[in-house]
């Protein structure tokens, strides 16, 4: 799981390499863009971008992908 980053932490390099392979991991199990972003600590575009870095695919906003169990 992504730990929180420090904030004004400047992220680059291998770092961000890293980092957006964990992200696009947690993501692509299911994790919401949301989500993410709180557990980093960082907003919602910094974690959008971390995955179009990572040439991750993207699923539709606000659109359920999985039936509603009830």
């Amino acid at each position: 799981m992504v730990e929180k980053l420090t904030p004004g932490e400047w992220i680059s390099g291998e770092r961000r390499v890293q980092l957006s392979a964990e992200v696009a991991q947690e993501y692509l199990s299911g994790e919401t863009v949301t989500d993410i972003a709180q557990r980093l600590g960082r907003p919602n575009t910094f974690v959008y971008t971390l995955l179009l870095e990572s040439r991750t695919p993207l699923r539709g906003s606000g659109v359920r992908t999985t039936p509603k169990l009830t």
